[in-house]
């Protein structure tokens, strides 16, 4: 259970709390292709966005292994939690209401994160700190805080699909954050040339 020493996870998003809805490749729900089959695949993707430390995770895969119910319960309660903010940021994008039993869970959780804080006077002034204690559900309480400032601030109207989901390719979201709001796909090396060769290719077929 040692932190991964090279990438596992694509952090195409520009941000950890969509990032963490593209752990899921294909499309929602009938095409998926599931990238988190264990908590040791959670607690590697949570190192790699920056949302637990690698001293954290050491300790978070230590009581996994003392209480394996309890971390395949984390697990399945993350990969809920996942699609729970997956549909929430597809009806932010397609100007719908989120539904109402993924907005509770959302706050529930972000609820939870606020309860485990306390305030601490620091070096540079006072700053909200904590809890002290990981819990197998700190992942997915960080990341309902991190949701949460997105959906309440600006950043929110960033928010897009990749447009490879019209040829039924991929369905990963992302923040456009070029100056032009001119991103399409989630990466250009993949969906992007994948439509730019689809689209040469029927060029040629057309003159044929």
């Amino acid at each position: 259970m040692d932190t991964p020493k090279s990438p596992r996870f694509e952090l195409i998003a520009g941000n950890a709390a969509v990032d963490f809805v593209n752990t899921v490749g294909g499309l929602r729900p009938a095409r998926t292709q599931e990238k988190l089959k264990t908590f040791d695949d959670l607690l590697d993707w949570a190192v790699q966005a920056q949302v637990v430390t690698s001293g954290e995770r050491k300790l978070l895969a230590r009581d996994a292994a003392a209480r394996p119910t309890e971390a395949a319960r984390a697990l399945d309660h993350a990969r809920a939690y996942r699609e729970a903010v997956h549909r929430m940021l597809s009806a932010v994008i397609d100007g719908h209401p989120a539904p109402a039993e993924d907005l509770s869970l959302l706050e529930s959780e972000a609820r939870k994160a606020w309860a485990g804080r306390r305030l601490r006077r620091t070096d540079a002034g006072y700053a909200w700190e904590g809890p002290d204690t990981l819990h197998p559900d700190a992942i997915v309480r960080r990341l309902a805080l991190a949701t949460t400032e997105l959906l309440t601030g600006p950043a929110a109207q960033k928010l897009r699909v990749c447009e490879a989901i019209h040829s039924g390719e991929c369905g990963w979201l992302y923040l456009d954050k070029t100056r032009n709001h001119s991103r399409r796909w989630c990466e250009m090396e993949s969906c992007g040339n994948r439509h730019k060769a689809r689209r040469h290719y029927a060029r040629v077929r057309s003159r044929a």
